[in-house]
């Protein structure tokens, strides 16, 4: 379900739910220096939504242009990235050219 962008406050965490009931966590957060690096703060309805804690391992995997997908450590997720990546890496010329 699109949101429209009216619907998106600074100020609120909102929650939206698809036909699915899959609930959509929308928020606004800031890239900060961290150290020598840039970082975020995740907000602690995205992380309870996602069921971490301070010190567990979260994915991000990029799904589509700028978009990107943060999955938690599950069980088995682990394995299943390192096939995806052996096929990405093993087919990477046909998936470029799909890509066109």
């Amino acid at each position: 379900m699109p949101l429209a962008p009216s619907l998106v406050n600074e100020r609120n965490l909102a929650k939206f739910a698809d036909r699915n009931h899959h609930y959509f966590i929308i928020c606004k957060t800031t890239v900060q220096k961290v150290g020598d690096e840039l970082g975020i703060v995740l907000p602690l309805e995205v992380l309870d939504a996602l069921g971490v804690k301070e010190g567990e391992t979260l994915y991000i995997t990029q799904i589509s242009g700028n978009a990107v997908r943060l999955t938690s450590d599950r069980p088995g997720f682990a394995e299943k990235m390192k096939i995806a990546e052996q096929c990405m890496k093993r087919y990477s010329n046909a998936l470029h050219e799909l890509a066109q």
